[in-house]
């Protein structure tokens, strides 16, 4: 059982092989109910089998509009101009935050060119900030952590599903305020992505907040005219609180796990519904309008925020926000990605005993409605209210014309 005998934590500290759990064949014994004390985790980083560059995605989402916009414009000699203008826009691109994630040794210190929108035409600044709106409704379900395929020019050769997504979000954008005819430049298509770890950012922020009181956390600083004595006491108890909590946080009790309670912890419910039904700019309901399950996508993205966030504590003292790791392409990408895996594989084994007349209804898709119908009854948004069309849609078919028709 030592193959399975594996924490979360291993996916950001460990290279070992993968484990057959969750695996099963209909001759195979239950793997899950071996005993009390054995634990469930996402896979090592290289995952059950093989992920495509950007990340796994439901069968749904690979036949969506994102796929059918996978243009390798260096290959398509454009028709005019504007075209040509289009494609320098790409192949000067800035390097973003997220390029520089994965990055090697650093090279000798270069000047930083801003990237403040006030830089820009106001057009542009308009046109800006509406596709970074429109980019997250496209992230949270689908893409959170999007990837380049490498730096420099010849490595941007071919069209990325990075740059797609933000240039799209900038002809949508330029299409809701009727300025379809301002051009993306370099600098338009380097602001949008610098921003995109912001949308990352704010959700480990929220998670932050739930960790402590979640977990059992305690700051050295809340503790009453302590002694040195004191301070060290329960520092090595944060300590060990993390080393247990890689393995078993996922669990509505990390001290009683089962199969049945992965994934079911109620930080996710609190951080889900928080930042993504909250007030003021944490109102973002209209993300899921149309959806009656919450996909594994968004459930994994907000999994692993929750781990960033325990992962702060490893030393026994509440990292600041500028000691702590950040929640990185570079970081988490890898794990996020084990995660939605593992998400995927229980929704399996959950659905083979339903078959089998173990269990009635499957934990995973229940997983998947009650975050969403929970969210939307606290926030006062109950699902009778919620518009079965869908919401707001980045890839519109004036879009997606608009965007083609500039390219071939």
């Amino acid at each position: 059982m030592a193959d399975n005998h594996l924490g979360v934590g291993a996916l950001t500290h460990s290279n070992q092989a993968l484990p057959q759990l969750l695996t099963l064949d209909a001759n195979d014994r239950d793997l899950l109910h071996e005993e009390e004390t054995e634990r469930w985790h996402p896979p090592p980083a290289s995952g059950w089998g093989q992920m495509p560059d950007d990340g796994p995605v439901d069968r749904e989402e690979q036949s969506g509009p994102v796929s059918s916009l996978q243009i390798n414009m260096r290959t398509i000699e454009p028709a005019y101009p504007r075209a040509r203008k289009r494609q320098r826009a790409i192949d000067d691109e800035e390097d973003s935050e997220e390029e520089d994630d994965d990055a090697g040794e650093p090279s000798a210190p270069k000047k930083k060119k801003s990237r403040s929108i006030a830089d820009l035409p106001e057009e542009h600044q308009k046109i800006c900030d509406t596709a970074f709106d429109n980019l997250k409704i496209e992230l949270t379900p689908h893409t959170p952590f999007p990837v380049s395929v490498g730096r420099g020019r010849s490595a941007r050769a071919h069209t990325d599903k990075f740059t797609e997504l933000l240039l799209t979000a900038f002809t949508e954008a330029a299409f809701e305020l009727e300025l379809e005819d301002v051009e993306p430049t370099k600098a338009d298509l380097a602001l949008i992505r610098s921003r995109v770890p912001q949308f990352r950012s704010g959700l480990k922020a929220t998670a932050r907040e739930f960790v402590p009181g979640a977990y059992g956390f305690v700051d050295i600083l809340t503790l009453r005219n302590p002694t040195q004595a004191d301070i060290n006491t329960q520092v090595e108890k944060n300590r060990h609180k993390v080393n247990g909590l890689l393995e078993t946080f996922i669990y509505t009790d990390p001290d009683k796990i089962s199969p049945e309670t992965m994934f079911g912890h109620q930080i996710f419910q609190h951080v889900f519904t928080a930042y993504y039904f909250g007030d003021g700019d944490k109102n973002r309901a209209f993300y899921f309008e149309g959806k009656g399950e919450l996909p594994f996508v968004t459930i994994a993205l907000v999994v692993v925020a929750v781990l960033c966030a325990i992962e702060e504590w490893s030393t026994g003292r509440r990292q600041t926000k500028k000691e702590a790791k950040k929640f990185s392409h570079k970081n988490y990408a890898k794990t996020y990605e084990a995660t939605l895996a593992g998400l995927k594989k229980w929704q399996g084994h959950c659905e083979q005993r339903v078959q089998q007349g173990r269990d009635a209804t499957n934990a995973a898709t229940d997983l998947q409605e009650r975050l969403l119908r929970v969210a939307r009854t606290v926030s006062h948004k109950p699902e009778d209210e919620v518009e079965q069309e869908g919401g707001r849609d980045l890839f519109s078919m004036d879009a997606m014309f608009a965007q083609q028709s500039r390219v071939v």
